[in-house]
C-alpha cells in the first residue's frame, strides 16, 4: 500500500495572485475572524443570536492577522509551493486545503483555482518528467519514497537564530508516575530518567508566547526529568506548536520534537483554559485556576538535554523570570485513549515507533503533584 499517506497536514489555506502583494491581508483577516468566533464559542460566555455567535473582540487578538500571514498557509503560488516543500522535507506526504473561512464564495473559488492550476502541478511530476504523484480532491499527496533527490536545494522554513528571547504566560504541572509505565522514549547517550522510589517525574507546559519576543505562538509540551551526569535536567519528549517557524527552529537548533497542532488558550482574571487538536491524538483540554498568588517575580534556570537527528547530544540552557501563582489544573482528552480523563499532557516522538496514545496513557487517571501559572514571563532559550 505504498500510495497510502502516512502523515498529513490540514491548514487554513488561501492563494492570491503575485500581482496583488497585499492579497494576503483579506485572507488573514477572514481566518482571524474564524478563530475569534471559535474563541467566543470555546469561552462559552456569549449567547448565540439566531444560531450565530458574535466573534471575540479584535483587541484580544492584537497583531493576529499579521502573524497569520506566516502561520496559516497564505501566499502566492510560489510562496505556498516553497512552504509545502518544507513540509515535504519534514515527512509530510498529504496536504489538505482548508477553505473554511469567512471569505466569500467567489474569493474561495479564485483561491482554489490558483491552487489547482499553479500549486498542484509542482507535485505531479518529478525532475525530468517523472511519474505523477497522487492528487486528492482537496489534498496534494507526495510520498517520500517517490520524491527522490531534487536537482535544486529546497528552501526551508526560516526561523530566528539561537538564543530565542520570549515573553508570555504559561501553566506548568509536575507529575510523578510509575517508572515502569514510561514509554521507551529515545534519550541522548548517558541520559536516563530520574527515578525516586520507582517513580519518574514529568513536567507539562501550556504556553502562550506573545508579541514582544522573537516569535509569538502557542505550545503544549511534555518533558521528562532526567539525570545527566551528576546533575538533573529535562528532556522534551513531545511538543506541539501552532507556528511553522517555531517547529522548524526547535527541531533544527535543539532537537526538540515539535509537531504541528491547533492550540486555543483563553485566560481570565484568575485562571485559564486551553485546547490542543493535532493529527493522531484526541483533543486535549486544560483548565487551570489560581489558589495563591505570590507577590514577587520568580527567577529560574533550567537545562534541556536533547538528542539531535544524528544522535549527538544538544544542551539547551533556559532562563525565565515571571509572576508565579500556585493553583490547580486538570486536563481531559476525548475518546482515543480508552476514554480516560487526563490531568496532564500528551506527546509523540517524531520518527520513532510510539503512537501518541502511548504517551497520553502515561498520565491517564492521575493528578499533578503541583501546578502553577507563571504570568508576564520573560525568558531566553538557547545561547
Amino acid at each position: 500500500m505504498t500510495n497510502v499517506p502516512t502523515r498529513g497536514r490540514l491548514r487554513h489555506t488561501h492563494i492570491h495572485s503575485p500581482d496583488d502583494p497585499d492579497g494576503w491581508r483579506p485572507a488573514a483577516e477572514a481566518i482571524n475572524r474564524f478563530y475569534r468566533t471559535f474563541d467566543a464559542w470555546f469561552g462559552n460566555k456569549a449567547t448565540p443570536v439566531n444560531g450565530f455567535l458574535e466573534p471575540s473582540p479584535e483587541s484580544k487578538f492584537d497583531g493576529r492577522p499579521e502573524s497569520l500571514h506566516m502561520t496559516a498557509m497564505i501566499g502566492t503560488p510560489a510562496e505556498v509551493i516553497e512552504r509545502l516543500r518544507a513540509y515535504e522535507e519534514l515527512g509530510v506526504d498529504e496536504y489538505s486545503f482548508w477553505i473554511d473561512t469567512s471569505m466569500s464564495h467567489e474569493e474561495k473559488r479564485k483561491s482554489l483555482e490558483l491552487f489547482v492550476k499553479e500549486v498542484v502541478p509542482a507535485f505531479q511530476r518529478g525532475v525530468g518528467g517523472g511519474p505523477a504523484r497522487g492528487v486528492g480532491r482537496s489534498a496534494v499527496r507526495v510520498r517520500a519514497e517517490e520524491v527522490g533527490h531534487h536537482a535544486v536545494e529546497r528552501p526551508a522554513v526560516p526561523f530566528p537564530p539561537s538564543p530565542w528571547h520570549l515573553t508570555g504566560d504559561m501553566v506548568v504541572s509536575l507529575w510523578r508516575v510509575p517508572a515502569d509505565e514510561l514509554p521507551p522514549w529515545p534519550l541522548p547517550h548517558g541520559v536516563s530518567p530520574w527515578i525516586v522510589r520507582r517513580r519518574a517525574t514529568l513536567l507539562t507546559f501550556w504556553v502562550d508566547y506573545r508579541p514582544g519576543g522573537v516569535l509569538a505562538y502557542r505550545e503544549f509540551l511534555i518533558a521528562l526529568a532526567v539525570r545527566h551526569g551528576r546533575s538533573l535536567a529535562g528532556s522534551t519528549v513531545a511538543a506541539w506548536v501552532d507556528d511553522e517557524r517555531s517547529l522548524a527552529g526547535g527541531r533544527a537548533l535543539w532537537g526538540i520534537p515539535k509537531e504541528q497542532g491547533v492550540i486555543a488558550l483563553r485566560a481570565d482574571g484568575r485562571g485559564s483554559r486551553g485546547e490542543l487538536t493535532a493529527d493522531g491524538i484526541p483533543p486535549v483540554r486544560v483548565t487551570y485556576r489560581d489558589v495563591l498568588r505570590l507577590p514577587f517575580r520568580l527567577p529560574a534556570r533550567a537545562r534541556l538535554v536533547q538528542r539531535l537527528p544524528d544522535g549527538t547530544e544538544c544542551r539547551v540552557p533556559m532562563r525565565i523570570s515571571g509572576r508565579p501563582a500556585l493553583g490547580r489544573s486538570r486536563v481531559t482528552t476525548g475518546a482515543g485513549v480508552r476514554g480516560r480523563s487526563l490531568d496532564g499532557a500528551a506527546g509523540r516522538q517524531p520518527g520513532d515507533a510510539l503512537d501518541a496514545g502511548a504517551a497520553l496513557s502515561v498520565l491517564a487517571r492521575r493528578r499533578p503533584l503541583l501546578s502553577l501559572a507563571v504570568r508576564d514571563f520573560r525568558g531566553t532559550v538557547g545561547r
